[in-house]
C-alpha cells in the first residue's frame, strides 16, 4: 500500500482543515497514508486518516513503540520533539524546522516512544510535546505526557487554555 500510494496533495480536506503541510503522507483511496515506523527505521504499519479526521491502523500492524516520522533529520535536528498525533507534530515542526518531530500515535503510546528516542539519542534534546486534554475526565494527554517525560527525562511542554472554554465553539 505505501510503496503504491501516490504523494498526497496539499489540498486534502484534513490537510486544510489542520492548516498543515502533507509532509510525506501519501494517498490511498481518498485517505491520507501516514508510515507507522520503529527506531531501526522498518516500517511497521501504516495509519490512515480520513477527510473527516477519522483514523484507523492496518489490521495486524505493530504500533507500540513505533511512531510517525513527521519532518526533521533523524540525525542533525536541534531537538527531538515526541507529540501524540501526526498532525500536532506537523503544526510544531512548521514553526521549529531544525528539530525533528515523531509522532506517538496516541497518548498510550507517547512514553514508550520517547523512552526508545532517549535510548536512540541519549544525549539530544528531548521535549514532549503532550496535548492539553483539561476538559477530559482525568487529563490523559497531559497525565501521559507527564509520564513519557519523566521516563524519558524530557522537557514537557503544553498549551494552556488557562480562561479559555473551546468546548462549545
Amino acid at each position: 500500500i505505501w510503496r503504491h500510494a501516490a504523494p498526497a496533495p496539499i489540498d486534502h480536506p484534513y490537510l486544510m482543515r489542520k492548516c498543515i503541510q502533507p509532509h510525506g503522507a501519501k494517498i490511498n483511496r481518498g485517505s491520507l497514508v501516514l508510515p507507522v515506523m520503529n527506531f531501526a527505521s522498518k516500517l511497521t504499519s501504516l495509519q490512515f486518516v480520513r477527510p473527516n479526521g477519522n483514523k484507523r491502523l492496518l489490521a495486524g500492524g505493530r504500533k507500540q513503540g513505533c511512531f510517525i516520522p513527521v519532518a526533521g533529520d533523524m540525525e542533525n535536528f536541534s531537538c527531538v520533539i515526541c507529540c501524540e498525533g501526526w498532525a500536532t507534530g506537523c503544526s510544531i515542526w512548521e514553526t521549529q524546522p531544525d528539530a525533528l518531530a515523531l509522532a506517538a500515535i496516541d497518548a498510550g503510546n507517547l512514553e514508550a516512544v520517547a523512552v526508545a528516542a532517549r535510548h536512540r539519542w541519549p544525549a539530544a534534546e528531548l521535549v514532549i510535546a503532550a496535548d492539553n486534554d483539561q476538559w477530559t475526565n482525568g487529563n490523559p494527554g497531559l497525565t501521559k505526557g507527564r509520564e513519557a517525560a519523566i521516563a524519558a527525562r524530557a522537557r514537557l511542554v503544553y498549551p494552556n487554555f488557562r480562561g479559555l472554554d473551546t468546548r462549545h465553539k
